[in-house]
């Protein structure tokens, strides 16, 4: 498909009254017309992030942050002003988390904002309703429904980049496109749960971490919705040979299973080559995840002692892993993060 030049596309925005006026006072400026563009699609892109990514908001902001640092300090000034503009005039502002997002990126200190980390500006999945996101991107840049062609050349000639954020569902088709999906699933809900959105606190009882089976059912609760939606079924703890593997998921043709345990258990670094394996041989299954839950703080609990940091067990676990079996391992910590109300106030 024939790539847009840049007037086109500028010619497309400016459809919109409010582009118009914006890229008006750019032009006055004396903006360049790849200038301007690329300030479009820069404001639009911080836009979508804000109203039609389904993120928890603190990965929005951390997103926001990365993406902004990559310009100027009055580079990115101007980019926040202007997405505030927009914002007002065009999309709903009511919403507290919506205000909170502002509210950060305008006591954003630009300056000291460097900081890029590449892995979240990395395409992610970033909703499932496609529909519905797709319309959020034609809102956003103004674009109206009575525009039915406007809306349609943009969906038509974006779809390359819509179907790279939207990184749609993969069909799995084997043992271990169903592995990375469930790990996909805890990496970016149960992991940002507990780690950024409050969720450690389901874990801990006054200041005792939950054994291992009490924390199973919030863990399914975080994962149930996306499997449900990809029609995985999850099993909690069916009886496996002489002992219970947590959970098992299957999607009648393929199975996985999934070990939980706590970080200062005894045997977390020898259940991934004992424990387990047994268990996914009796369920059929050479492919398992084996998540650990790290509870260990300078000031709060002080197990396990023989692993000093999560990356120290980390590494223990990954060469602990049995030859013929293929099982991936994540650490969640479990700990109090840093409050969001403290992020403005501990930026360097």
């Amino acid at each position: 498909m024939e790539e847009l030049s840049n007037e086109k596309i500028l010619e497309m925005y400016l459809s919109n009254d409010l582009n118009h006026e914006i890229y008006m006072t750019l032009d006055k400026n004396g903006w360049t017309t790849p200038q301007k563009k690329s300030f479009f699609e820069i404001v639009f892109n911080v836009l979508d992030v804000i109203y039609y990514y389904e993120w928890y908001w603190i990965k929005k902001w951390d997103y926001l942050k990365s993406y902004l640092a990559q310009l100027s300090p009055d580079y990115q000034k101007t980019i926040v002003f202007f997405a505030g503009v927009i914002a007002e005039k065009r999309l709903d502002v009511d919403d507290s988390e919506k205000k909170t997002l502002f509210d950060y990126l305008n006591g954003l200190d630009y300056v000291s904002n460097t900081d890029v980390n590449k892995s979240i500006l990395e395409p992610q999945t970033i909703g499932r309703d496609t529909k519905k996101i797709v319309e959020g991107f034609c809102h956003v840049r103004g674009f109206v429904k009575s525009q039915d062609e406007i809306i349609a050349d943009f969906i038509s000639q974006n779809e390359t980049e819509i179907r790279r954020k939207l990184i749609p569902e993969t069909i799995i088709s084997s043992y271990q496109d169903l592995q990375e999906k469930i790990s996909s699933y805890i990496k970016e809900y149960v992991k940002y749960n507990i780690e950024k959105d409050g969720g450690y606190r389901y874990l801990w009882k006054d200041d005792t971490p939950l054994k291992e089976i009490e924390t199973q059912p919030f863990i399914k609760i975080l994962l149930n919705k996306y499997c449900l939606d990809s029609s995985i079924y999850i099993a909690r703890e069916p009886k496996v040979g002489n002992g219970n593997v947590d959970f098992t998921f299957s999607n009648g043709k393929f199975n996985i299973c999934l070990e939980i345990k706590n970080a200062h258990h005894d045997d977390v670094d020898t259940a991934i080559n004992t424990q387990l394996p047994e268990y996914m041989d009796r369920d059929k299954t050479a492919f398992g995840i084996y998540l650990v839950l790290w509870y260990k703080s300078r000031d709060k609990y002080p197990l396990p002692k023989k692993f000093q940091s999560i990356e120290e067990l980390n590494s223990k676990l990954i060469n602990n892993i049995p030859k013929g079996y293929n099982i991936d391992v994540i650490i969640i910590d479990c700990n109090k993060p840093i409050q969001p109300s403290r992020i403005k106030t501990t930026r360097v």
